[in-house]
C-alpha cells in the first residue's frame, strides 16, 4: 500500500512539473501531508516520517534534489530546475530600498512645503498618508 500512496505522490509531482511553465518547488512537510492523507483513506494511521519519505522519493526520482537543514523546512526541487527556483523565490530588496526611498522624499517635500506647523493634530497627518 505504500508503494501505491508515493507512485500517486511522483505522479502529481511529475504532472506539476509538466503543467508549470516555471519551475515547481515542493515543500516535503506538503509532500509528507499527501502521503499521511492517502495512507488514511486507505484505513492506515501512520506516524509521519518525513525523512524516511524524502530518501524513498529521491530513490525513486534521481532528477529530484532535496534542499535545507533536517529539522527545518526540506523543499524538493528538479535538479536542472534549482537556480532558477532559487532564483524567482529571492527578493530584490535594493529595488524595494529604492522605492522607500522615494516615497520618503515626496512625503517630505510635502511636509515641509505646507505651511502648518501643528504636526500634533493627527487629522493634519492623516492628509499627508498616501
Amino acid at each position: 500500500m505504500q508503494s501505491y500512496i508515493l507512485a500517486g505522490i511522483v505522479e502529481y509531482i511529475n504532472d506539476v512539473k509538466d503543467a508549470s511553465d516555471v519551475s515547481p518547488v515542493f515543500k516535503m512537510s506538503d509532500i509528507a501531508d499527501l502521503y499521511a492523507k492517502g495512507m488514511a483513506e486507505l484505513g492506515f494511521s501512520q506516524a509521519k516520517h518525513s525523512t524516511r519519505l524524502k530518501d524513498r522519493l529521491l530513490d525513486m526520482c534521481p532528477y529530484l534534489e532535496a534542499s535545507g537543514k533536517p529539522g527545518q523546512d526540506i523543499i524538493l526541487t528538479f535538479r536542472n530546475d534549482v537556480y532558477y527556483a532559487v532564483k524567482s523565490s529571492c527578493r530584490n530588496y535594493v529595488s524595494d530600498a529604492l522605492e522607500v526611498s522615494s516615497v520618503t522624499k515626496i512625503i517630505r517635500k510635502d511636509m515641509f512645503e505646507r505651511e502648518q506647523t501643528n504636526w500634533e493634530d493627527t487629522d493634519e497627518q492623516k492628509d499627508f498618508v498616501p
